[in-house]
């Protein structure tokens, strides 16, 4: 996946392209705080990403305090346009719920949807990868405006990250 970013940084010289990593279970911890993907971004990355115990899951699932802490740094980078990806290996089952952190964080969006006709825009957009997505939780995500994709094996996840990120990035440049 670094392989991935580091020939989208260079493709895109004209973007500033920032990413932070964050790993939650019980709470949630700054793996990598808010970089900045120029050269030294990128090696900063490629480390952490390298690193299995980053990523190796322990204890609960607090999806929703994953959403709060992520949309909070979001806020705080000083972008216009970004996006959140959540990637899980379960069902949230630690308060707050997912539903109510994304309904306050999409609260202030511009909605012209219409009873026949669902229209949500946001600055923010909100991502799910998870290994589960037939649960009923993945669902609600999808009705709120996230976007769910499923990821059974290593594979799997590398090419729904790059899908998201491609899907991002030419949201940005439009």
């Amino acid at each position: 996946m670094t392989s991935y970013l580091e020939a989208l940084s260079k493709k895109q010289k004209d973007l500033k392209i920032q990413v932070a990593i964050l790993k939650f279970s019980t709470s949630v911890h700054t793996v990598l705080p808010m970089t900045l993907l120029d050269e030294e971004g990128l090696m900063k990355l490629k480390v952490v990403s390298s690193d299995p115990k980053f990523f190796e899951p322990d204890g609960n699932t607090a999806i929703g305090k994953a959403i709060e802490k992520g949309s909070e740094m979001l806020a705080m980078s000083g972008t216009v346009f970004n996006s959140l990806i959540i990637v899980t290996d379960g069902e949230s089952n630690i308060s707050p719920s997912p539903d109510e952190v994304m309904r306050a964080v999409y609260s202030d969006r511009n909605s012209a949807t219409t009873k026949d006709f669902k229209v949500i825009t946001s600055t923010q957009l909100m991502s799910f990868i998870g290994f589960d997505v037939q649960s009923s939780q993945f669902n609600d995500f999808h009705d709120l405006g996230g976007r769910v994709m499923s990821a059974d094996n290593q594979s799997e996840l590398e090419a729904s990250l790059k899908s998201l990120l491609e899907a991002d990035i030419t949201k940005l440049e439009g």
